[in-house]
């Protein structure tokens, strides 16, 4: 099995990882990770969402503490720690990460 980085949790990024936790199964993904760089209240809502589907949340280590204080517990610390756990990468970042 498989697993796929979503990078960004915007306008692409969140419906697009809502669709490959809804088709985990039939797509043979062991896992799907959610990166996102900035914890923000407004996207509280969308990030629970996510996160109650199934995603995984990947933060920045340095940034991990404002998630907790959001609510959420990140189960990868550092992008290269989703990058290393996924087969497919895909950056939903307005500018690119890089």
């Amino acid at each position: 099995m498989d697993s796929v980085l979503i990078v960004g949790t915007g306008t692409i990024g969140a419906p697009l990882a809502a669709l490959f936790c809804a088709l985990r199964r039939e797509l043979d993904l062991e896992e799907v990770i959610v990166y996102k760089h900035t914890p923000r209240l407004r996207d509280r809502a969308d990030l629970a969402s996510l996160l109650q589907a199934g995603a995984r949340l990947c933060v920045d280590p340095e940034k991990a503490g404002l998630f907790e204080e959001l609510g959420f517990r990140p189960d990868l610390l550092g992008l290269e720690a989703g990058i290393r756990r996924a087969r497919v990468v895909i950056d939903c970042t307005p500018d690119g990460t890089g």
